[in-house]
C-alpha cells in the first residue's frame, strides 16, 4: 500500500505531505493507544494484554457508544484488510504473472487471478491468526520477512539514492541469510534478541557497500529512483 501511494504521488512535495500528516497521526494514535494500555495495567495489574481493548470498552465506554466502538475498530480492521489483500493480488499479477509471460494477459484472466489469489491470501491469513495468539507476535514475526528486504531500499528511494537491482538483491541476501542464521542456532532463545533487527542491520550494510561500490567505481550502472520529480514528471 505505502509503494503504490508513492507511485501515485504527482511530485516530491506531496509524498512529504503525505508522510507528514501520517506521522502525526500515528505518533498521535501510538500515543493513545499507549496511556490506554498504561492506565489499564494501574487500574487491573493481572488483565492480559489480549484482553485490554475488550476490557475498555465493556467497563469505560457508555452503554450507547459501545456498539459504535466496536463497529470503528472491525471497519478499521477490515478496511485495512481489504486494502492488502487488493494491493497483494495486484502484485502477483504485474510483479510475478507478467515476468513469466511473453503474451499480454485479458481483463477476464486478470480479474480470476487476483480472485484466488485473493482467496489463497485470506486462508492463509486465517491460518496464520489462529496459530498465533497475540496480534503483537503476528506483526513482529511478518517483520521479519518485510523488514530485511524492503526497508534499505524503500528510504533510498526516499531520499534519491541511486541503486541498481545488484544493490538491492546484496541487500536482500545479506537480510535473509542473516534471518536463517538466526533461526538455524535458535539465537532468540538465547539472547531474547528478535531476528528482525540484526537483520535489518545486515540489510542496510549490505546496501550501503555494494551502493557505495557502484557510486564510486561504476555509477553509469545505477538507476535514478523511481519517484516523481518536483515538476510532476517521472524520473
Amino acid at each position: 500500500c505505502l509503494i503504490q501511494r508513492v507511485l501515485m504521488a504527482r511530485n516530491r512535495d506531496q509524498i512529504m505531505d503525505c508522510f507528514k500528516a501520517t506521522a502525526i497521526s500515528m505518533i498521535i494514535f501510538y500515543l493513545l493507544s499507549a496511556v490506554t494500555a498504561l492506565s489499564m495495567r494501574a487500574i487491573a495489574p493481572n488483565l492480559e494484554a489480549g484482553n485490554v481493548l475488550y476490557y475498555t470498552i465493556n467497563n469505560y465506554l457508555p452503554v450507547g457508544v459501545k456498539g459504535l466502538g466496536i463497529a470503528g475498530i472491525l471497519a478499521a480492521i477490515m478496511s485495512t484488510a481489504d486494502s492488502y489483500l487488493n494491493v497483494s493480488s495486484i502484485a502477483v499479477i504485474n510483479d510475478v504473472i507478467y515476468p513469466l509471460r511473453k503474451r499480454e494477459l485479458s481483463d477476464k484472466n486478470k480479474l480470476l487471478i487476483a480472485k484466488i489469489t485473493t482467496f489463497i491470501i485470506g486462508m492463509s491469513t486465517i491460518v496464520v491468526a489462529i496459530r498465533f495468539d497475540s496480534v503483537l507476535r503476528i506483526v513482529l514475526k511478518s517483520w521479519v520477512v518485510w523488514a530485511p528486504v524492503m526497508v534499505a531500499p524503500l528510504y533510498a528511494t526516499f531520499f534519491g539514492i541511486k541503486a541498481n537491482s545488484r544493490i538491492f538483491l546484496s541487500g536482500m541476501a545479506a537480510g535473509v541469510a542473516t534471518v536463517i542464521v538466526w533461526m538455524l542456532l535458535d539465537i532468540e532463545t538465547k539472547t531474547g534478541i528478535d531476528s528482525t533487527v540484526p537483520s535489518l542491520f545486515a540489510n542496510l550494510v549490505m546496501f550501503g557497500l555494494v551502493a557505495l561500490y557502484y557510486h564510486k567505481r561504476d555509477p553509469k550502472k545505477l538507476n535514478n529512483p523511481v519517484l516523481p520529480n518536483p515538476e510532476g514528471d517521472r524520473v
